[in-house]
């Protein structure tokens, strides 16, 4: 049995944390790990982005949800302090 890797995101917008989870997803050895995504909510630029041998866990609508509300409130707070 392989060693599991994890990694657990809001979303795959573009941003920092998201881009740069990319670049070691583009060079684990799959033959050697198996790697799972969990995602909030299941969109953002950079899905496609993410290798065929990652293991993308199903949306849980209600992680989904938290993520939109998230979103939104701190969007609100970025233009109130502009």
């Amino acid at each position: 049995m392989r060693p599991r890797i994890l990694f657990v995101v809001q979303c795959l917008e573009i941003g920092g944390a998201e881009t740069v989870l990319i670049g070691p997803l583009n060079t684990i050895d799959y033959s050697r790990y198996d790697v799972d995504i969990f995602l909030h909510s299941h969109h953002g630029e950079m899905m496609p982005f993410v290798p065929k041998e990652v293991n993308l866990l199903p949306e849980i609508p209600i992680y989904a949800q938290i993520e939109r509300v998230t979103s939104m409130c701190s969007h609100r707070v970025m233009r109130a302090n502009q």
